[in-house]
């Protein structure tokens, strides 16, 4: 642990945390505030980010007595501008940068008829049935948690079986519903859904990883590699490698 400075300072502490189900790990991140810009006024271009980003190296070096090397972004167009006018190392979080991969490759529209499917099932009775008939409760997913997509289609996948069962015995769900449980392509749409997607969660789940350098989430990255099930896929990840390997990984 470094030395702290001879003179304390004031300081707020941010606290926060999450649980990622499918790896079985939960995190608790705490970080020192350093300060708030208000754009309210201004635009969020590159020279007005260059801004506040020189300025806050002169207060982490003031406050906390830390000098700076590098800063992690998203990888927003002004944003990058900005990383290419600073000084400093520039690079942008690997896992964010999956995170939008995987937003990119899900079905949007497969995946809420899923999600829909998968709420009226969460209804306290017909949940009951499915524990009756063997299988655990419902898992939604959540609006941004895009892994968590991968996550249900495999819920999906796993329950067909009972959800199948459950409305064979009588129980009543809507039209929509029930036309797509019975869709003769519902099961191979999920098992494609999965095997595109599992590599991406991997991967962010990699990169999340509190010993994984930017030289490791490069490698991750590289290595990659999914089935050739949809080729409009390979272009997303050369996309989105152009923006993530620099001179630093």
């Amino acid at each position: 642990m470094a030395e702290g400075k001879e003179e304390p300072t004031d300081g707020g502490l941010l606290m926060d945390g999450w649980k990622n189900s499918s790896a079985n790990t939960k995190n608790v991140v705490s970080m020192i505030r350093l300060e708030s810009f208000n754009f309210s006024s201004k635009q969020e271009t590159a020279q007005n980010l260059i801004d506040v980003f020189q300025q806050s190296i002169v207060l982490t070096r003031y406050r906390f007595n830390v000098n700076l090397h590098g800063v992690v972004t998203d990888n927003a167009s002004n944003i990058m501008s900005m990383g290419r006018m600073c000084e400093l190392w520039h690079t942008t979080c690997n896992s964010h940068s999956g995170n939008l991969l995987c937003k990119a490759m899900v079905d949007v529209s497969f995946a809420k008829q899923v999600n829909t499917l998968l709420k009226e099932f969460k209804n306290p009775n017909l949940e009951h049935l499915l524990v009756e008939a063997g299988e655990n409760r419902i898992i939604l997913a959540g609006d941004t948690r895009w892994c968590s997509y991968r996550d249900v289609f495999r819920r999906a996948l796993r329950n067909a079986p009972f959800m199948w069962l459950v409305v064979n015995n009588g129980a009543i769900i809507k039209d929509d519903n029930r036309n797509l449980l019975f869709d003769d392509n519902f099961e191979l749409r999920l098992q494609e859904s999965l095997v595109m997607l599992d590599p991406v969660c991997k991967l962010i789940r990699n990169c999340e990883k509190n010993t994984a350098t930017i030289t490791d989430s490069t490698e991750y990255w590289l290595q990659i590699n999914l089935p050739a099930i949809n080729n409009d896929f390979e272009v997303l990840i050369e996309n989105r490698l152009v923006k993530i390997i620099n001179k630093y990984g």
